[in-house]
């Protein structure tokens, strides 16, 4: 059975939301000038805001995933360590 990886998981977040921004910047450099209604504009800059608010929410949520691994992990090695009269606190 597969250990869950979460250095793996956030790299491949990561790299996931490098991939939609570098697409969204090509795009947006390969519109030709003066070419955009002010309301395809408008469209636009809400898709890049839209854009902006997943990746901050994602970063957000895999944060959190990844802290409550790690205090998962912190109760396992705790709750699984036998504790001696000579390490228990007077």
């Amino acid at each position: 059975m597969f250990a869950y990886q979460p250095r793996s998981e956030f790299h491949w977040q990561t790299s996931q939301l490098k991939e939609r921004f570098t697409t969204a910047k090509q795009i947006a450099q390969n519109l030709p000038g003066g070419d955009l209604s002010i309301a395809e504009q408008d469209e636009l800059i809400s898709l890049l805001e839209r854009l902006r608010d997943e990746r901050l929410c994602g970063l957000t949520l895999l944060s959190v995933s990844l802290e409550l691994i790690a205090r998962r992990k912190l109760l396992h090695i705790f709750s699984t360590t036998p504790v001696s009269t000579a390490n228990r606190l007077s």
